[in-house]
């Protein structure tokens, strides 16, 4: 992310007591995720949340509340195909083969934990510059498809989902240069960038001026 803007938007969130951690444990050369979690706190979700899931207990732990109400707990039972990538996508992109398409999974906390396939598809090249060298990079995008019921639901509700954009630069050492979509459900466009793009003259608004990125 661009150092400046990523200071400002640390101070934003930080004097809105906004949180928001991800961690995950990954095995193998097959990027297997074994362990997730995430915590989202502050008035910039519409939910407290603290979920995680362990692949090796077959087990999910979800604790939960909205604004400064009591919190719920909820447990059980979780069994994961092995393409379950959570936090991953990234990287997922940089071991994918050039032009491929693919469908993962992920786990979608609402709060109760539900399995949804993610596509991810190619969408042409840009230019960009990584540092001093101007470079090709692969855009792909990355589309939530709910399934079954609830995607029947979204559907007669007319409910977009959003569509995840990733930009890499291919060769022997693939490379992350821009993210843009929503972190979590109805949430705000982010935009998150290495910090050795340097393809714009200058540094981009910072999220609070940006129109489309304010919390509704």
């Amino acid at each position: 992310m661009y150092h400046r803007r990523a200071l400002a938007l640390a101070e934003q969130a930080a004097g809105r007591g906004t949180q928001m951690w991800t961690t995950w444990d990954v095995i193998g050369e097959t990027l297997t995720l074994l362990r997730y979690r995430l915590i989202q706190r502050g008035p910039s979700f519409p939910l407290t949340l603290d979920a995680s899931f362990d692949r090796k207990k077959a087990q999910y732990k979800v604790r939960y509340g909205y604004g400064t109400g009591r919190e719920e707990t909820l447990n059980g039972k979780l069994e994961l195909p092995s393409d379950v990538y959570n936090g991953m996508i990234a990287t997922l992109l940089k071991n994918l083969r050039r032009g491929a398409n693919e469908t993962v999974h992920l786990v979608a906390f609402t709060p109760k934990p539900r399995l949804v396939k993610l596509h991810l598809t190619p969408a042409g090249e840009e230019a960009v510059r990584v540092g001093d060298a101007s470079m090709r990079a692969a855009r792909y995008q990355a589309k939530t498809d709910l399934g079954g019921s609830i995607g029947f639901l979204a559907s007669l509700m007319k409910k977009e989902l959003p569509v995840l954009h990733y930009w890499i630069v291919p060769g022997d050492v693939p490379a992350f240069v821009k993210f843009e979509g929503p972190f979590f459900m109805e949430g705000p466009v982010w935009r998150v960038g290495s910090s050795y793009r340097t393809d714009g003259p200058e540094d981009p608004p910072t999220l609070a001026d940006t129109p489309r990125a304010r919390p509704k």
